[in-house]
């Protein structure tokens, strides 16, 4: 959303001299994105609790980086994480899309995941 018109306003054509569509909206609800309030993103395919132990550090990141890509194409806007699988993931993965290096939420990135001896590959 680049600027709100108050009613009886002409829409604009461009803001700050780049083209843009206007979109009345007048009579709707606007929200900016789904909140995910449980993201794992640097797990996938887990058939057994190791696992994500069992992935590779650098392949948890890359992991990482494409679930949190495929959690913005489906609409959700800010992420808040409820754990990684290794030490850093979950905020290298934050700092890249925060760099714009890749597509993603805005991230609250976690901790590694707390678990019994064993269940990480530990």
């Amino acid at each position: 959303i680049a600027a709100v018109i108050e009613a009886g306003e002409a829409l604009p054509t461009e803001i700050d001299g780049i083209a843009c569509a206007a979109v009345d909206l007048h009579g709707r609800a606007v929200i900016p994105g789904m909140v995910e309030g449980h993201a794992h993103t640097g797990f996938e395919d887990i058939a057994a609790m190791t696992d994500p132990g069992d992935t590779p550090p650098e392949e948890g990141v890359l992991i990482g980086l494409l679930n949190a890509g495929r959690l913005l194409e489906a609409g959700f806007t800010s992420a808040f994480s409820a754990a990684g699988v290794r030490p850093r993931q979950d905020p290298v993965t934050r700092n890249w899309i925060n760099a714009g290096r890749a597509p993603g939420p805005r991230l609250l990135a976690a901790s590694p995941e707390i678990t019994a001896t064993g269940n990480l590959g530990d």
